[in-house]
């Protein structure tokens, strides 16, 4: 990890609650992903728009998420330099949240989660991926928190989850 991730890192753990406002009826607020993008360009990141590289797909990231291979995502983000950030590559309820291309050329999945009453992330349809970093902003605690997907599940039942929902896929399709 880069002094400036660490840094980044280490700014966000000491933030207070925020909500998750993207989808809140009558517009966008500054909210907890806006909160943690801030913290990772004031630790000198840069951030890309995410039209700029058309080639990221969701399928490409869950690829590179399950897999932990990068080769496609490389090649996909030709242009990214290290040192920079995409925020929601794969639209607003896709994986993840904040893409980071760390200074060190490493691909970083940053996932953020609040809840206002628990300080227990909310999954939805979305297996926590094991290499990700999630960022919990808990509103009972006023804090925030950091930690690996793998974390919170082993590599079996994330294996068992994935079979899962691979067959549901097959089902519905």
């Amino acid at each position: 990890m880069s002094k400036q991730l660490h840094k980044a890192m280490t700014d966000i753990l000491s933030m207070p609650y925020f909500k998750n406002e993207h989808h809140r009826s009558g517009g966008v607020s500054f909210g907890h992903e806006e909160a943690v993008a801030l913290k990772i360009k004031d630790a000198g990141f840069t951030e890309f728009d995410k039209s700029q590289f058309k080639k990221i797909t969701k399928g490409l990231l869950k690829k590179w998420a399950k897999t932990g291979v990068d080769t496609d995502l490389r090649t996909a983000t030709t242009n990214l330099p290290n040192g920079s950030y995409i925020v929601q590559p794969a639209g607003s309820q896709g994986f993840p949240d904040i893409l980071v291309k760390d200074f060190c050329g490493r691909f970083v999945a940053v996932e953020c989660k609040s809840g206002k009453n628990g300080t227990c992330p909310m999954w939805n349809d979305n297996v926590p991926k094991p290499n990700a970093i999630y960022i919990l902003s808990s509103g009972i605690a006023n804090a925030t928190t950091l930690f690996l997907g793998k974390d919170v599940i082993s590599q079996s039942t994330y294996n068992l989850m994935a079979q899962q929902e691979a067959e549901i896929a097959a089902v519905v399709k």
